[in-house]
């Protein structure tokens, strides 16, 4: 890191690619806070990442993930570190991608960690998880509890006991439970009566919204 502290005026020089891999042994190693806080304070993100802001979040982040009320069954990859730490749109997050080189996994996970289909909120009840598990995977669904989670331990370090039990609810029910497959299908309507024909999706749309109201 000290070298990189000496050199950081050369690390345009050096391919995207380079960079995401050394980052994100960084953010996975087990110093990684320490080693992005002083790569801040010393100016050297700023060479590269000018968009990492967010460096208490990350300390949040890394807390939760140690935690041993979670730890263990989780397996959280590096991208969720780097959204942590990011205060950037879609369009950035787009931008960080393209600059880093990311496959296109990878890049869709950016983007939807950093402007997310779903907004992470600990009231979630049984079934409205259950109907966001319809649409998104597990692994998503905990991720973005994290970074919401250690978003509002920014701002209150000690959250009341009812929201802490309620997060480790959702995400021990996330991390449990396996994605939703809408059970009819156009045949189903068909073996019914319905004759071909637009009201068949209609119908299942119906049906569909039902369903996933109903907690699936």
């Amino acid at each position: 890191l000290q070298k990189c502290v000496q050199h950081a005026h050369l690390l345009n020089k050096i391919s995207g690619e380079r960079i995401r891999e050394e980052l994100f042994k960084i953010l996975k190693s087990e110093s990684n806070y320490d080693a992005i806080e002083m790569m801040a304070s010393r100016g050297v993100l700023s060479h590269f990442l000018p968009e990492a802001k967010q460096l208490n979040r990350l300390k949040h982040l890394i807390s939760l993930e140690n935690s041993a009320n979670i730890s263990g069954s989780l397996k959280t990859e590096a991208i969720l570190q780097l959204a942590s730490i990011l205060e950037t749109n879609t369009k950035g997050a787009r931008s960080i991608a393209k600059r880093f080189g990311f496959s296109k996994s990878q890049r869709n996970h950016l983007v939807a960690l950093i402007e997310p289909e779903w907004r992470a909120n600990w009231k979630t009840t049984d079934n409205e998880l259950r109907a966001i598990l319809y649409k998104m995977k597990p692994s998503l669904v905990i991720d973005l509890c994290l970074l919401e989670w250690s978003r509002l331990l920014v701002d209150t370090p000690h959250l009341a006991k009812e929201q802490t039990d309620a997060w480790l609810r959702i995400i021990r029910l996330a991390n449990t439970m396996t994605s939703f497959e809408f059970p009819l299908t156009g045949r189903d309507v068909l073996d019914l009566g319905v004759k071909k024909g637009p009201r068949i999706s209609e119908l299942l749309q119906l049906v569909e919204s039902w369903w996933t109201s109903s907690g699936c």
